[in-house]
């Protein structure tokens, strides 16, 4: 008897704010999803401490990525680089075992949760256990900056600029969902500095980094 699965979704890409939840066991999972009528979905897979998965989907085809959850709420959420209205998703979170699958490196995890990066675009990631500070090669223009978190369920994200030292913005920035800001660097670039918030550990982070056209 296959297992029935413990999260369920289906439904516009448009209406991805209405994501259900719902109560897991802790276990290993598989997240399965599918797509019609867009060019690309990501569903994501958060707890209070963190996005434990990303899975990117190529419509007419169904993906599957094994993850592993801690026992506690987990929900869906979808982000798609598409505009269209009549754009459809589905996704649902079956358990499979007990047993703890192996780790994905950050570099991964990042790329699940944040998407390849495209042309002029960056994707860095880095493990988690205390703080961290990331220069980033990015020289002064406009840019925007997506990051994501895992094992904490908070953390304080600090832009600063790398020549100057001026903190461009600083905010606590929760875990279980993707936090976007647009940041102007005009002194050398910038360093990103991620400090875990409370317990936690055997974290990651990932940041995604893209120049907005038409600024400089």
């Amino acid at each position: 008897m296959p297992p029935v699965p413990v999260l369920r979704f289906a439904g516009a890409v448009s209406d991805a704010a209405n994501t259900p939840s719902a109560s897991v066991a802790a276990g290993t999972y598989l997240l399965s999803g599918a797509c019609e009528g867009t060019t690309g979905v990501r569903i994501l897979v958060s707890q209070d401490d963190g996005i434990h998965a990303g899975l990117r989907l190529r419509c007419g085809k169904t993906a599957r990525v094994r993850l592993h959850l801690t026992s506690g709420e987990a929900r869906f959420s979808l982000h798609s680089t598409s505009a269209r209205r009549d754009a459809v998703a589905a996704a649902q979170l079956e358990l499979l075992s007990d047993t703890v699958p192996p780790a994905l490196s950050p570099a991964e995890w990042a790329e699940g949760v944040l998407g390849k990066p495209r042309t002029f675009e960056r994707l860095g990631a880095a493990k988690l256990d205390g703080p961290v500070d990331v220069p980033d090669p990015a020289e002064n223009g406009t840019f925007d900056l997506s990051f994501a978190c895992l094992g904490y369920r908070e953390v304080q994200l600090t832009v600063i600029s790398r020549d100057s030292r001026r903190t461009l913005m600083i905010e606590r920035t929760a875990c279980r969902s993707i936090r976007g800001v647009r940041i102007v660097a005009e002194e050398g670039g910038i360093i990103i500095r991620i400090g875990p918030l409370g317990s936690g550990g055997s974290g990651a982070f990932g940041y995604r980094i893209e120049p907005v056209e038409g600024h400089r």
